[in-house]
C-alpha cells in the first residue's frame, strides 16, 4: 500500500503538484518507504518551497540550518523561514526566534527574537508563548516581568510542551492572588479572541 501511495505522490509530484512534492520529501527524510536520502529531500522541499508551500520552506530551512543534504548554511536557513514568516507560517516565526535567541548565524538579539516569539505566539503557537513567557521570566530582551510571564506561561499550558506548567507554576508564588485572577481573566478574553493553540515542537 505504501508503495501504491508512493507512485500516486510521484505522478503528481511530476505533474507540479506542490503537496505531493512536500510529502516525498518528508518520505525521503524520514526513510519511510523509500531509503532515506537528505539531498532527495532537499530537492523535492525546494520544488515544493518554489510552488508556494510554507512548510516546505521551514523543512527546507532546517535541512540548511542542520547541513542535512545541503551545504550548512544559516544564511539560507533564515531566507527560507522568513519567506515562510513573511507568508503567516507560525512555525517558521518561531524558528526565527530561535535564531535570534541562541545567535544561530546572526547576531544574538534577544529584542528580535521577541518580536518573532510574539508574532508566532500571537497565531496561537504554544512553544512560542512559552518562549514569550520565559523571556519576560528571565528578563531577555525586556525588563524582567513576573505577570507578564504568567500571562504567557498560562496561555501556553492550553497544549503544551512538558514542563511548561512548573515554568508557569513557579511564578504564581511572586503574585498576588488578586493578580493571579486578573491575569487568568486576561488569558481568557486572549484565549477567545485568538486562533486555536496548538503546540508545535
Amino acid at each position: 500500500k505504501a508503495e501504491k501511495g508512493l507512485e500516486e505522490l510521484t505522478k503528481s509530484a511530476a505533474a507540479g503538484d506542490g503537496e505531493a512534492m512536500r510529502a516525498l520529501g518528508e518520505r525521503s527524510e524520514t526513510g519511510n518507504g523509500v531509503p532515506q536520502d537528505y539531498a532527495a529531500a532537499a530537492h523535492w522541499y525546494r520544488l515544493a518551497a518554489e510552488k508556494g508551500s510554507t512548510v516546505a520552506m521551514v523543512d527546507i530551512g532546517v535541512l540548511c540550518g542542520r547541513g542535512n543534504g545541503v551545504q550548512q548554511s544559516y544564511g539560507e536557513e533564515m531566507h527560507w523561514y522568513r519567506l515562510a514568516a513573511n507568508k503567516g507560517n507560525d512555525v517558521a516565526m518561531l524558528y526565527l526566534g530561535h535564531m535570534y535567541k541562541h545567535g544561530g548565524g546572526v547576531p544574538q538579539d534577544y529584542p528580535q527574537a521577541l518580536v518573532w516569539y510574539r508574532k508566532s505566539a500571537e497565531m496561537g503557537n504554544a512553544s512560542a508563548l512559552d518562549m514569550v513567557g520565559e523571556m519576560y521570566r528571565d528578563g531577555e530582551g525586556v525588563p524582567q516581568d513576573y505577570a507578564e510571564a504568567y500571562f504567557w506561561l498560562n496561555l501556553s499550558t492550553v497544549d503544551s510542551p512538558p514542563g511548561t506548567r512548573q515554568d508557569r507554576d513557579a511564578i504564581a508564588g511572586k503574585l498576588s492572588p488578586p493578580k493571579l485572577t486578573e491575569i487568568q481573566e486576561q488569558c481568557r478574553h486572549w484565549a477567545e479572541t485568538h486562533p486555536k493553540i496548538h503546540f508545535t515542537p
